[in-house]
């Protein structure tokens, strides 16, 4: 059974080997620069591996579907009130007016946040495509 001292020796030989390891490698990393040596993602050929090419095209792939779980969130959360913004737009108040009148009613962006007019170009956008 481990007393207090013990613990604290072992804790301290454990914090001398991780700044020995430290050292150490810092040491070749340098020593590898200074011989010429291309280190982490510069080095030559990198980034067109085959593995990395599927890394991409999956990185890719999730971002399309989760911008298109995104429009169809926002476009299920504004469909009440487009009818109202099409009107507005149509008696040509400016998005900041119409962002204010909407905001005035009561009604919040669909995380609950105030209307702001990036918010109503983006709804009016999204409602053309």
């Amino acid at each position: 059974m481990a007393n207090r001292f013990t613990v604290h020796v072992l804790a301290a030989v454990a914090e001398e080997e991780a700044r020995a390891i430290s050292k150490r490698t810092k040491e070749a990393l340098a020593s590898a620069k200074a011989r010429g040596v291309k280190l982490g993602s510069h080095r030559e050929g990198h980034w067109t591996s085959e593995r990395d090419k599927k890394r991409r095209a999956g990185l890719a792939k999730g971002r399309d579907r989760a911008s298109e779980v995104r429009s169809k969130l926002a476009n299920e959360a504004y469909r009440d009130l487009l009818p109202e913004i099409s009107n507005l737009v149509a008696a040509k108040l400016s998005l900041r007016q119409i962002a204010d009148l909407l905001n005035a009613d009561g009604h919040r962006t669909r995380r609950g946040k105030l209307f702001c007019s990036m918010a109503i170009k983006r709804i009016i956008d999204r409602s053309r495509q």
